[in-house]
């Protein structure tokens, strides 16, 4: 908006042939020159200091000081009507507002997808966790019945077998649950897949 009310940006420039002139002129006619003959930054200092209202020209008078001057050193700006200016507002303000929601919806669905991950990871490590530890109880317990048979140990042995009847109840319990679940979930999709029965007038 800023650079619209300032008719877009001021620039300079400087020009030793009139063709050059010309050329600024068939851009925009937004143009202030100043005779001057050098384009160095002393020889411009120069110019602007010694010029006169009456070394002042602009595009409309550039044809008929074809002949006084060769060289000129212009100020001129790019103006930018209302129409372009919002043409080109809606294009950055709609590709500003697309990239944002695309942004968001990309990272929605990147971070649902993390987490969704993370939590197939942790289920896997704690069901992992349980078999290793179920495994390790195991073992603890056949290996206690195992030394107090040698010693025989009558009362060690009886609470080692008790132990070993209760985690192989546990793990059969466990077994028979999920294989219960996988059936009921599989029976209810069959259900569902099923047509449902013709009538009979």
């Amino acid at each position: 908006m800023l650079m619209w009310f300032t008719k877009m940006y001021i620039s300079w420039a400087c020009f030793k042939r009139y063709s050059d002139t010309m050329q600024i002129c068939q851009i925009t006619n937004q143009v202030q020159c100043y005779s001057c003959e050098t384009c160095s930054f002393d020889g411009i200092k120069t110019c602007y200091n010694n010029l006169t209202r009456t070394d002042l020209f602009t595009c409309n008078m550039v044809q008929n000081l074809k002949s006084a001057y060769k060289g000129a050193f212009c100020i001129f700006n790019y103006n930018m009507s209302a129409a372009e200016f919002l043409t080109t507002f809606a294009y950055i303000g709609g590709l500003c507002v697309f990239l944002s929601t695309f942004i968001r919806i990309v990272g929605h669905y990147i971070f649902r997808a993390v987490f969704i991950i993370h939590g197939i990871l942790l289920v896997a490590f704690n069901r992992t966790n349980e078999v290793f530890q179920s495994h390790k109880d195991l073992n603890r317990v056949v290996n206690v019945l195992r030394e107090a048979r040698r010693t025989s140990n009558e009362s060690l042995i009886i609470n080692a077998e008790h132990e070993l009847n209760s985690q192989i109840d546990s793990r059969f319990k466990d077994t028979m649950h999920e294989l219960n679940s996988q059936t009921d979930s599989r029976f209810k999709d069959t259900i569902l897949l099923s047509p449902p029965p013709s009538s009979f007038k």
